[in-house]
Protein backbone atom coordinates (compact mmCIF):
# COMPACT_ATOMS: atom_id res chain seq x y z
CA UNK A 1 0.00 0.00 0.00
CA UNK A 2 1.07 3.70 -0.85
CA UNK A 3 1.10 6.72 1.55
CA UNK A 4 0.99 9.83 1.08
CA UNK A 5 2.45 11.47 4.21
CA UNK A 6 3.37 15.65 4.86
CA UNK A 7 6.34 15.95 6.65
CA UNK A 8 6.19 18.46 9.08
CA UNK A 9 10.36 19.48 8.60
CA UNK A 10 9.16 19.59 4.71
CA UNK A 11 11.64 22.14 3.83
CA UNK A 12 12.81 21.70 0.28
CA UNK A 13 12.32 18.26 0.63
CA UNK A 14 11.68 16.37 -2.73
CA UNK A 15 8.49 14.73 -2.39
CA UNK A 16 5.57 14.27 0.03
CA UNK A 17 5.29 10.76 -1.12
CA UNK A 18 6.74 7.56 0.26
CA UNK A 19 6.66 5.09 -2.20
CA UNK A 20 6.50 1.16 -2.50
CA UNK A 21 8.60 -0.53 0.78
CA UNK A 22 11.71 -0.79 -0.55
CA UNK A 23 12.14 -4.77 0.12
CA UNK A 24 8.55 -5.27 -2.05
CA UNK A 25 10.34 -2.58 -4.82
CA UNK A 26 13.15 -4.87 -5.44
CA UNK A 27 11.26 -8.65 -4.97
CA UNK A 28 8.53 -7.26 -7.57
CA UNK A 29 10.31 -5.28 -10.05
CA UNK A 30 10.70 -7.50 -13.22
CA UNK A 31 13.89 -5.85 -14.10
CA UNK A 32 16.54 -3.66 -12.59
CA UNK A 33 18.97 -2.00 -14.17
CA UNK A 34 22.20 0.34 -13.90
CA UNK A 35 23.22 2.71 -16.63
CA UNK A 36 22.84 6.06 -17.97
CA UNK A 37 20.05 8.47 -20.33
CA UNK A 38 21.35 7.90 -23.79
CA UNK A 39 18.88 10.41 -25.34
CA UNK A 40 15.51 11.94 -24.24
CA UNK A 41 12.41 11.53 -26.67
CA UNK A 42 9.19 13.00 -25.93
CA UNK A 43 7.50 10.59 -23.36
CA UNK A 44 10.67 8.35 -23.01
CA UNK A 45 14.16 8.29 -22.35
CA UNK A 46 16.57 5.23 -24.20
CA UNK A 47 18.97 3.96 -21.00
CA UNK A 48 22.14 2.65 -21.72
CA UNK A 49 22.13 -0.54 -19.33
CA UNK A 50 25.50 -1.22 -17.77
CA UNK A 51 24.22 -3.92 -15.22
CA UNK A 52 20.93 -5.96 -15.43
CA UNK A 53 19.34 -7.70 -12.93
CA UNK A 54 16.75 -9.93 -15.05
CA UNK A 55 16.17 -11.28 -18.78
CA UNK A 56 16.53 -8.32 -20.86
CA UNK A 57 19.27 -8.90 -23.17
CA UNK A 58 19.15 -5.60 -25.10
CA UNK A 59 22.21 -3.08 -23.74
CA UNK A 60 20.19 0.10 -24.59
CA UNK A 61 16.18 -0.04 -23.72
CA UNK A 62 13.28 2.52 -23.88
CA UNK A 63 11.28 3.31 -20.71
CA UNK A 64 8.84 5.80 -20.12
CA UNK A 65 9.60 9.25 -18.43
CA UNK A 66 8.70 8.30 -14.85
CA UNK A 67 6.60 11.76 -13.46
CA UNK A 68 7.53 13.48 -10.18
CA UNK A 69 4.67 13.44 -7.25
CA UNK A 70 2.68 16.78 -8.70
CA UNK A 71 2.22 18.10 -4.90
CA UNK A 72 6.32 18.08 -4.03
CA UNK A 73 7.68 21.65 -3.17
CA UNK A 74 10.44 21.19 -5.28
CA UNK A 75 11.12 18.13 -7.81
CA UNK A 76 14.05 16.54 -9.49
CA UNK A 77 16.24 16.91 -11.99
CA UNK A 78 14.43 16.75 -15.59
CA UNK A 79 15.62 14.13 -17.78
CA UNK A 80 19.59 14.51 -19.29
CA UNK A 81 22.05 12.35 -21.43
CA UNK A 82 24.81 11.34 -18.99
CA UNK A 83 22.96 11.40 -15.83
CA UNK A 84 23.60 7.76 -14.27
CA UNK A 85 20.07 6.11 -12.23
CA UNK A 86 19.59 2.68 -10.47
CA UNK A 87 15.77 1.58 -12.08
CA UNK A 88 13.47 -1.17 -11.00
CA UNK A 89 10.98 -1.39 -13.89
CA UNK A 90 7.95 -3.49 -15.29
CA UNK A 91 6.47 -3.60 -18.38
CA UNK A 92 4.63 -1.28 -19.98
CA UNK A 93 1.03 -2.72 -20.73
CA UNK A 94 0.21 -2.76 -24.58
CA UNK A 95 3.36 -2.20 -25.80
CA UNK A 96 4.13 -5.51 -27.72
CA UNK A 97 5.85 -6.58 -29.40
CA UNK A 98 8.11 -3.62 -28.95
CA UNK A 99 9.24 -3.20 -24.97
CA UNK A 100 8.83 -0.07 -23.23
CA UNK A 101 9.32 -0.77 -19.92
CA UNK A 102 7.69 1.44 -16.83
CA UNK A 103 9.58 2.75 -13.68
CA UNK A 104 7.95 0.87 -10.95
CA UNK A 105 5.65 3.55 -8.34
CA UNK A 106 3.31 5.48 -8.55
CA UNK A 107 6.04 8.66 -8.30
CA UNK A 108 10.03 8.32 -8.93
CA UNK A 109 10.64 5.95 -5.93
CA UNK A 110 11.59 3.10 -8.45
CA UNK A 111 14.33 5.84 -10.22
CA UNK A 112 17.72 6.41 -7.93
CA UNK A 113 19.91 8.69 -9.09
CA UNK A 114 23.26 7.66 -9.36
CA UNK A 115 26.69 9.94 -8.79
CA UNK A 116 29.84 9.44 -7.84
CA UNK A 117 29.67 6.74 -5.14
CA UNK A 118 26.27 7.24 -3.96
CA UNK A 119 22.81 6.39 -4.56
CA UNK A 120 19.41 8.73 -3.97
CA UNK A 121 16.80 8.09 -2.71
CA UNK A 122 13.81 9.31 -4.40
CA UNK A 123 10.46 9.50 -3.25
CA UNK A 124 11.00 7.45 0.21
CA UNK A 125 12.81 7.38 3.42
CA UNK A 126 14.93 4.70 5.48
CA UNK A 127 14.61 5.25 8.34
CA UNK A 128 18.15 4.91 10.33
CA UNK A 129 19.80 7.22 7.37
CA UNK A 130 20.18 11.16 7.47
CA UNK A 131 17.94 13.62 5.35
CA UNK A 132 20.31 16.18 4.43
CA UNK A 133 20.96 18.85 1.67
CA UNK A 134 22.74 17.07 -1.44
CA UNK A 135 22.76 18.74 -4.59
CA UNK A 136 21.14 16.27 -7.06
CA UNK A 137 22.43 16.44 -10.89
CA UNK A 138 22.28 20.05 -10.22
CA UNK A 139 19.00 20.41 -8.17
CA UNK A 140 19.02 21.32 -4.42
CA UNK A 141 17.10 18.21 -2.14
CA UNK A 142 16.83 17.15 0.98
CA UNK A 143 17.12 13.80 0.24
CA UNK A 144 18.85 10.73 2.10
CA UNK A 145 21.64 8.94 0.14
CA UNK A 146 23.39 5.57 0.94
CA UNK A 147 27.10 4.11 -0.42
CA UNK A 148 25.97 2.94 -4.54
CA UNK A 149 28.53 -0.54 -4.06
CA UNK A 150 26.90 -1.86 -0.59
CA UNK A 151 23.40 -1.04 -1.81
CA UNK A 152 23.57 -3.21 -5.26
CA UNK A 153 25.23 -5.81 -3.86
CA UNK A 154 21.86 -5.85 -1.42
CA UNK A 155 19.90 -5.33 -4.36
CA UNK A 156 21.30 -8.44 -6.24
CA UNK A 157 21.54 -11.00 -3.28
CA UNK A 158 18.05 -9.81 -2.08
CA UNK A 159 16.94 -11.37 -5.28
CA UNK A 160 19.03 -14.25 -4.34
CA UNK A 161 17.13 -15.09 -1.13
CA UNK A 162 13.70 -13.65 -1.70
CA UNK A 163 11.13 -13.87 -4.34
CA UNK A 164 7.98 -12.29 -3.70
CA UNK A 165 5.01 -13.96 -5.37
CA UNK A 166 1.48 -13.00 -6.36
CA UNK A 167 -0.67 -14.12 -4.26
CA UNK A 168 -4.51 -15.35 -5.12
CA UNK A 169 -6.98 -13.11 -6.82
CA UNK A 170 -6.08 -9.58 -5.10
CA UNK A 171 -2.91 -9.90 -6.83
CA UNK A 172 -1.14 -8.96 -3.66
CA UNK A 173 2.80 -10.15 -3.39
CA UNK A 174 4.18 -11.72 -0.18
CA UNK A 175 7.98 -13.12 -0.06
CA UNK A 176 9.60 -16.37 0.32
CA UNK A 177 12.36 -17.84 1.68
CA UNK A 178 14.93 -18.93 -0.95
CA UNK A 179 18.24 -18.84 1.74
CA UNK A 180 18.00 -20.16 4.81
CA UNK A 181 18.48 -18.97 8.21
CA UNK A 182 22.37 -18.85 7.97
CA UNK A 183 22.61 -17.22 4.83
CA UNK A 184 20.29 -14.73 5.34
CA UNK A 185 22.05 -14.09 9.21
CA UNK A 186 25.55 -13.41 6.92
CA UNK A 187 23.48 -11.78 4.16
CA UNK A 188 22.44 -9.09 7.19
CA UNK A 189 25.10 -9.12 8.39
CA UNK A 190 27.02 -7.10 5.20
CA UNK A 191 26.04 -3.87 5.53
CA UNK A 192 22.85 -1.33 7.11
CA UNK A 193 20.97 -1.44 4.36
CA UNK A 194 21.18 -5.46 3.98
CA UNK A 195 20.20 -5.63 7.32
CA UNK A 196 17.11 -2.91 6.34
CA UNK A 197 15.89 -5.10 3.86
CA UNK A 198 15.69 -8.71 5.68
CA UNK A 199 13.72 -6.66 8.67
CA UNK A 200 11.65 -5.01 5.92
CA UNK A 201 10.62 -8.37 4.89
CA UNK A 202 10.18 -10.34 7.67
CA UNK A 203 7.37 -7.93 8.54
CA UNK A 204 5.52 -9.21 5.08
CA UNK A 205 6.27 -12.52 5.81
CA UNK A 206 4.59 -12.75 9.75
CA UNK A 207 1.45 -11.16 7.72
CA UNK A 208 0.89 -14.38 5.84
Amino acid sequence: MLLAVLWPYNNGYASDWIGIPLAKLIGTSELIVYGSVKQVLDSTVLFQVVQKIGDEKADIIEILKAQPDRFASVKPAPYEAGQFYLLFLCKSQGAFPKAIWKVMGKAQEGQMPVIGTYIYFNDRYVEGIPMEQYKVNGVELNIQRFEFSPFLNAVEEYKQCYQWIRQGKDGNYLPKELCNDNQITLYRKKSFIHNYLVTETQVFITKK
